[in-house]
């Protein structure tokens, strides 16, 4: 986690550095004064054109997003949680960006739940943590703005990953006691060919040299072999097992951008 950090804090610095040396488009009109032989310069601020305006960007973006896999739920109690991420994109040809999209979500769990009554009682304890990056890189097509805002959709594939680790515990008092004790397990599952769909807006601020946005986004990615808990045989879990699960979700994020 500290190196997450790290490179997004250098990231961000030298963000800020590289628009400070952004140059300004004016231009500088000299002329003559009827009250005075000094001239007198007048600035014009250049319009840019949709292609200056979706050049090239740097941000960061953060929001919610909620996990499509089976179980996500009632292991972590929600199958919601925050994401944080950074988001660069380039033109390529008219109004259409490249762009590659960086996010973390984590969820993590430690209970322990009671079912029955004395001097019968069931314990279930239960330790899980789950860490996911999404990387994808694809094109992104902007429409024609109205005033400021410029809507866009877009489609990214690339790197979806995560790691479980997984413990669970049942201890049976009474007359039949026994205690069970599920290994402990770190598992880590990826696929290189996830996919993303995402529709948003962009609003130009300050100088139109920062811009916020919004964004929907929907993301597949399948993974085989997968289940939480290895005791676990119904016969909807073996299903997914073998045929994969979609650790991919939908996330709802804001954020902001530098326009180069």
């Amino acid at each position: 986690m500290k190196k997450k950090y790290v490179i997004l804090s250098l990231l961000l610095f030298s963000t800020i550095a590289f628009t400070q040396f952004r140059q300004q488009n004016k231009i500088s009109i000299p002329s003559l004064s009827l009250n005075s032989m000094e001239p007198t310069t007048y600035s014009i601020t250049h319009k840019k054109t949709i292609r200056e305006h979706i050049h090239a960007s740097f941000g960061f973006r953060g929001g919610i997003f909620s996990s499509s896999i089976p179980q996500f739920d009632s292991v972590f109690k929600s199958s919601s949680g925050a994401i944080y991420g950074i988001v660069a994109d380039m033109n390529i040809i008219n109004n259409i960006n490249l762009e590659i999209k960086y996010h973390s979500f984590s969820k993590s769990v430690s209970r322990s739940d009671e079912e029955g009554t004395d001097p019968d009682v069931t314990t279930t304890s239960l330790k899980a943590s789950w860490d996911q990056t999404n990387v994808t890189l694809g094109p992104k097509y902007f429409f024609r703005p109205n005033s400021n805002i410029y809507p866009y959709i877009g489609v990214g594939f690339g790197y979806f990953g995560a790691t479980l680790d997984y413990e669970r515990k049942v201890v049976v008092k009474g007359s039949s006691p026994s205690t069970v004790i599920d290994p402990a397990k770190h598992k880590t599952y990826s696929t290189f060919f996830g996919l993303a769909f995402e529709g948003g807006m962009r609003y130009l601020v300050a100088d139109e040299s920062l811009a916020l946005f919004v964004n929907g986004e929907l993301s597949l990615a399948t993974i085989k072999n997968f289940r939480f808990d290895d005791a676990d045989n119904t016969a909807n879990t073996l299903k997914n097992y073998r045929n994969g699960v979609n650790f991919g979700g939908f996330a709802f994020t804001i954020g902001f951008i530098y326009v180069i």
